[in-house]
């Protein structure tokens, strides 16, 4: 210590009066903030107008947000586009299968009735299918079919049954 006494004064308080170390100088700490009650899901079901060209509708906020993750996917945003595959995958779009145009042809096998295989299309999407989704087919056509549809499957042959 020096040997000048101690001067009192602007930012120096009587030692008698100075915190202690470990002390705090507000040991209460500053008041937390009161949460605002907020209906977020409210505010996000809301419907909001959007302008598409000359004129003006009425969308989800989800449904706005997707359109534009949508937009910049398409624009090169590389986060984008992994945020619309995460979300993709989270709703099991890739587990779908994909959907025909409703004027399309599709040729399905001769080695089954058609209700089975199109109970399987609907199911698994266009043939080739896998002989698990074939079985699965199998199992519900044969457990929907009547007495008659039966006699008509022995009459005829089919070759998956």
């Amino acid at each position: 210590m020096s040997d000048q006494p101690y001067q009192v004064g602007y930012g120096k308080p009587p030692r008698n009066r100075q915190f202690k170390p470990g002390q705090s100088g507000n040991p209460r700490g500053r008041p937390k903030k009161k949460p605002e009650n907020i209906d977020v899901l409210q505010i996000l079901d809301r419907p909001v107008t959007v302008r598409e060209g000359e004129r003006t509708r009425q969308m989800q906020p989800k449904e706005v947000a997707l359109r534009r993750q949508v937009k910049a996917a398409l624009a090169g945003d590389k986060r984008a586009l992994i945020h619309l595959l995460d979300q993709f995958r989270k709703h099991g779009v890739f587990d779908r299968p994909v959907q025909q145009r409703p004027d399309a042809v599709i040729a399905l096998p001769a080695s089954m009735p058609f209700e089975m295989a199109k109970h399987l299309y609907h199911r698994f999407g266009s043939p080739p299918w896998s002989d698990k989704q074939i079985a699965l087919g199998r199992q519900a056509y044969l457990a929907r079919r009547d007495e008659r549809q039966s006699l008509i499957d022995t009459a005829t042959g089919y070759e998956d049954l």
